[in-house]
């Protein structure tokens, strides 16, 4: 399996996973706080973009932004693939890409802001083992009905076995749009307003984007959507 198709692979599985949870808990709430008007009143202060500016996600991002991000000279940067960048060894960095993966904007700053939490939670080893058995088992059932394709079967297949069952674990991004977290799978999502992002990375052959890495590029893609308005 090429190293660009199994981090495709999981990042799918994070999607689905996210998307099988449940809603995240409320963060606690000093005495005498109201929640509800918290939320409404940071999201008012935040921008609102319309949908049509998902069509403009790989322009997000640049070689240069990702050259100055990992610290490798702009033309060691190569993107064969729509919001994929890779780049060879050099200049004291190890091999490695950065994939914008996802723009999604939502209908309102407070749907993003619960979206976001809900995809972020972290998630025990326990929990990805039985999203695991639970999505292989779907495959199976629905290629039991002979209501699946080959190729989701072969990705299903492809999909189990590239993931382990560890827990996932976000650590916040400080000033990186509304908010932003990375985790130790390689991904980084970050909130700006109404609209999600989601990028993935591989640093040496492993699945991991470092925190400065992640700022750096969440930064430069916050700057340019924000520019949009």
């Amino acid at each position: 399996m090429t190293r660009s198709f199994r981090l495709a692979l999981v990042s799918l599985f994070s999607v689905a996973l996210a998307g099988c949870g449940g809603e995240a808990p409320p963060d606690a709430t000093p005495p005498g706080a109201t929640p509800e008007g918290d939320v409404a009143a940071s999201a008012a202060e935040e921008p609102v973009f319309p949908e049509s500016v998902e069509d403009q996600k790989c322009s997000l991002l640049t070689a240069d932004d990702v050259a100055a991000a990992v610290g490798v000279p702009v033309a060691a940067v190569s993107s064969r693939v729509d919001c994929l960048y890779t780049w060879e060894a050099g200049g004291g960095a190890p091999a490695g890409s950065v994939f914008l993966m996802s723009l999604d904007v939502d209908e309102s700053v407070e749907r993003a802001q619960r979206e976001f939490a809900r995809r972020t939670e972290d998630v025990t080893a326990g929990e990805v083992a039985a999203q695991q058995r639970a999505f292989a088992e779907a495959v199976d059932g629905r290629q039991a009905e002979g209501s699946v394709t080959d190729t989701e079967a072969a990705t299903g297949s492809a999909l189990t076995d590239a993931m382990t069952a560890e827990s996932i674990t976000h650590r916040p991004l400080a000033g990186v749009g509304s908010e932003a977290v990375v985790h130790d799978r390689g991904s980084a999502y970050v909130r700006l307003g109404n609209a999600r992002i989601r990028f993935t990375g591989t640093w040496d052959g492993e699945d991991h984007i470092a925190p400065e890495v992640a700022r750096a590029v969440g930064s430069a893609v916050v700057d340019r959507l924000d520019a949009l308005l």
